[in-house]
């Protein structure tokens, strides 16, 4: 067969063939009555060639061309000259050129064998010229400032804002602070000399809203030496329909109910007296008691508390019932601690016990705040997923079972928090548990970003999962944008827009302004430090493994046309001037 990469105009080979064919076909047949037949021989090898000649004209052919390339460098913001410098004297002849965002440079890459990148790297939207080719990424120095930052830019009311991240090079005495919308310090720490420093900061969060903090770095005397912005967004707690179930009344679920009912919740209590009757309370909800714990009693709560004594009681009946409300409803269930529940293990809760012998921690969330516990821990395996630590170690986690989840914890008497005045770390701790637990709310569109801080003028990339057919997204100043579907996953969109203000932006669903979603707009000089860090990582990983020893460079072109051409005319001239000059 023949290859048909071996031509650039391959599409017309058959048409081409044929006519050829035929042609040569004719010109036989015209020459057969001559008389010669070594003529006859040589005319016909002459028109083969001819026409061979002008077929290739229109085909034209390819031809491999193998060339010992030079080697390039390309600059970059933040490289270095002695870098340069050592480069020139070990590569001689080498090419230097300067980056320049979104510039083609495609016919620049294809002279070079090699190419070595300095300075803090290329943007991640122009990887793809550089795909397929030998480059070697050399780096450069780590920016000082904040290298490393991780925070939710979207919180529950009454949940912490906890800022954590990396600060690289930071000056002994000099203090990080977290102010809030209003400039007032809410949280600070003081940085030592070592090198590289992790650091993490917390508030309350107490209104709901969209907000702006600052993270600034200040001196020793006070002046302010960097100062970032923070956006996140604060949602109102979903209202929950909440049952507790208690073998008998206890300080921790007086506590708790009331906890529950200040949030707004609708709170039904259910305490058993003596066995078949129970006391009943109730919170924000209508008076109905719930005296089975079937399917149809627990379709409509989100959340379900019971201590250890009825959990180990539950008739296999009521755990049927429990277990398929879970799975297909997505109820949540957290078991309340108690000694009983780690005397032995059980195959319900799916989460297992390990004596440590501790009976007091302080969790990773409150550093300064000791809680009493039972001295077990939760095993860390597979499947288990925690809501909170201590010292790496679990106290509280959850494992899921198909929509719901099922949860428990070896802290034990909460409520002497309340009792001692820590109340922000109490509402904290069960504010957590129920967010990470309760029945998940189907959502219309759950949008998903990929650049926390976008810049103005810039694309801003976005993916969108919704069950609608075909979702019609909106910028603030009502232009559409286009979208477009993931292949294999019809509910997946996403799309690119360019933000023109800095600030609050936001995305609006057609018809559905209360499904958009806000993302805030930073300036080009904000973030230095961990935006040069993030493109110098993502360099490192793209151009991860790359040779840097020169290589000869093999590329395909068309043969000059001129030859095919001189050829064609040589034939037609010979096979025109040749009967004339016999006649005569």
């Amino acid at each position: 067969m023949i290859d048909t990469g071996l031509f650039q105009n391959s599409y017309l080979l058959w048409p081409v063939a044929i006519a050829a064919s035929v042609l040569w076909i004719l010109f036989i047949w015209k020459e057969w009555s001559t008389p010669i037949k070594k003529r006859f021989y040589l005319h016909s090898l002459i028109s083969l060639i001819t026409i061979l000649s002008l077929a290739m004209l229109a085909l034209k052919p390819l031809s491999k061309r193998i060339v010992q390339s030079n080697a390039g460098v390309l600059l970059t913001n933040g490289y270095s000259q002695k870098h340069l410098d050592s480069l020139k004297k070990s590569k001689k002849g080498i090419t230097i050129f300067d980056y320049q965002e979104n510039a083609q440079i495609g016919q620049t890459l294809d002279s070079l064998g090699n190419l070595f990148v300095l300075g803090n790297g290329v943007a991640s939207y122009d990887f793809w010229q550089f795909e397929n080719r030998s480059v070697s990424y050399l780096g450069a120095e780590v920016p000082s400032g904040i290298i490393d930052l991780n925070y939710a830019q979207e919180r529950v009311l009454g949940e912490l804002l906890k800022i954590e991240g990396r600060y690289y090079k930071a000056r002994a005495s000099h203090r990080l602070v977290l102010q809030d919308a209003n400039s007032q310090g809410v949280d600070s720490l003081e940085f030592n000399a070592e090198t590289i420093q992790e650091f993490e900061l917390s508030t309350p969060l107490k209104a709901t809203g969209k907000f702006v903090f600052q993270l600034v770095e200040k001196d020793s005397l006070g002046e302010v030496i960097l100062k970032e912005s923070l956006p996140f967004k604060v949602t109102d707690k979903n209202r929950l329909k909440i049952l507790l179930v208690n073998s008998f009344p206890t300080f921790e679920t007086k506590y708790l109910k009331n906890y529950l009912a200040e949030m707004g919740h609708e709170v039904v209590v259910r305490s058993q007296l003596t066995r078949g009757r129970y006391k009943f309370e109730y919170f924000n909800t209508k008076r109905i008691p719930i005296y089975r714990l079937g399917e149809k009693e627990l379709e409509d709560f989100d959340l379900l508390f019971i201590d250890g004594t009825s959990f180990k009681n539950l008739s296999t009946k009521s755990w049927t019932s429990i277990e398929k409300t879970i799975q297909n409803n997505g109820l949540g269930l957290f078991i309340q601690s108690e000694a009983s529940l780690f005397s032995r293990s059980s195959t319900r809760l799916g989460l297992e016990f390990e004596r440590d012998g501790i009976s007091k921690v302080a969790l990773n969330e409150f550093p300064k705040v000791l809680l009493e516990k039972f001295p077990f821990r939760i095993k860390d395996v597979d499947g288990i997923e925690e809501i909170h630590t201590s010292n790496g170690n679990l106290v509280t986690a959850y494992k899921r079972m198909q929509q719901g989840r099922i949860g428990a914890s070896v802290i034990q008497n909460t409520y002497q928090l309340q009792l001692d005045g820590k109340t922000e770390a109490y509402r904290q701790f069960w504010s957590e548990i129920i967010n990470r637990l309760s029945k998940k709310k189907t959502l219309l569109a759950d949008w998903a970003v990929t650049n926390n801080f976008p810049l103005e003028n810039h694309p801003f990339q976005f993916g969108l999962r919704t069950p609608i057919e075909k979702p019609q997204v909106f910028k603030i100043d009502k232009n559409q944008i286009a979208l477009s579907q993931h292949i294999d996953i019809p509910s997946l969109w996403s799309g690119t827009t360019y933000p023109k203000h800095k600030g609050w932006n936001s995305l609006l669903l057609k018809d559905r302004t209360q499904e958009g979603f806000d993302f805030y707009v930073i300036d080009s000089t904000a973030w230095q430090s961990l935006k040069t860090r993030k493109r110098q990582k993502a360099n490192s990983w793209f151009f991860n493994g790359a040779s840097d020893s020169p290589k000869e460079r093999t590329f395909t072109a068309p043969i000059h046309p001129l030859w095919f051409f001189l050829v064609a005319l040589f034939g037609l001239g010979y096979l025109w001037l040749h009967p004339k000059v016999l006649r005569n």
